[in-house]
Parts: structure tokens; sequence; C-alpha cells
């Protein structure tokens, strides 16, 4: 037989390993959790980035349009400048 001794050290140790392998369940778990949160976090900042930029590009194609006919007046205005003579040479003639 086993002396009571021993045996009281054995329940012990196995009462501290059931209790050691629940604990490590639940962080097990938690680590889980914590990794399929940190996924739906990133799919979302993904989801919410492209949706924007969804609703965001007719207005950036808008801007680039204006842009794009300011550029162009400004060449025209800048070109029209070019073909008008000088002051300083229409006062010399």
């Amino acid at each position: 037989m086993i002396d009571p001794g021993l045996r009281k050290i054995l329940e012990e140790n196995l009462e501290l390993s059931r209790e050691n392998n629940k604990l490590l369940h639940k962080i097990h778990r938690g680590a889980i959790w914590g990794r399929v949160f940190r996924a739906l976090y990133w799919l979302v900042i993904i989801a919410i980035t492209m949706g924007a930029y969804y609703f965001i590009q007719p207005m950036l194609d808008g801007l680039m349009e204006t842009y794009s006919g300011f550029k162009s007046g400004m060449e025209g205005i800048q070109k029209a400048g070019e073909s008008i003579p000088n002051i300083g040479d229409l006062l010399n003639q």
C-alpha cells in the first residue's frame, strides 16, 4: 500500500495539475479569441477604407476634372499674355 503522506502529496499534486490544466485552457481560449478579434479589427479597418474610397472616388474625379480645367485655363491665359506685345515695345515705336 501507499504511505499516507505520499498519498496526500500525490493528491495535492493531482489537484494542482488539474487547476493548471484549467488555467492553460483559459489562456489558450483567450489567445484564440484575441486572434479572432484582431483579424476582425483589421477586416473592419480595411472595409471602412475601401468603402470610403468607393464613396469619395466620384468627388476625387470631379476635383481632378476641375484642376485640369483650371490648369488648361491658366495655360490659355499664359499663351494670351505671351501674344500681347510688350508695353515697352509699343512706347518705342
